[in-house]
């Protein structure tokens, strides 16, 4: 399944331009991933995310951290993955980290309409 938003060299500083200044116009209803590839517990947060979006009104938007290390330092990335959550052009919530797929369906209940 492809990303509803894709992240690429020529446009990823034009949407993540720092840590206060997301394109929130663009990201509307996202759940920026910052991931790795080769992080199992990034692809397996990635399957849950997939699978809700039969569910739930979301784009999903991933950003490979081996190929932006910059964004590392930047977004105080302390675990992998990070997820930003926005919701009506707001950044509403952060978390990071191994996270079941309840809790995961709880954050989107919070953040995003079912379809």
């Amino acid at each position: 399944m492809e990303m509803d938003v894709e992240i690429n060299k020529s446009n990823i500083y034009q949407i993540i331009r720092d840590k206060e200044n997301i394109d929130m116009q663009l990201l509307k209803n996202s759940i920026v991933v910052f991931e790795t590839p080769w992080s199992e517990v990034s692809q397996q947060i990635l399957n849950y995310l997939k699978s809700f979006k039969n569910e739930y009104n979301f784009e999903l938007v991933k950003v490979d951290l081996d190929k932006y290390r910059d964004l590392i330092l930047e977004y105080e990335i302390n675990e992998l993955p990070t997820l930003i959550f926005i919701n009506n052009k707001m950044k509403s919530t952060s978390m990071g980290g191994i996270l079941s797929k309840e809790k995961l369906r709880r954050k989107l209940d919070e953040n995003f309409t079912k379809k």
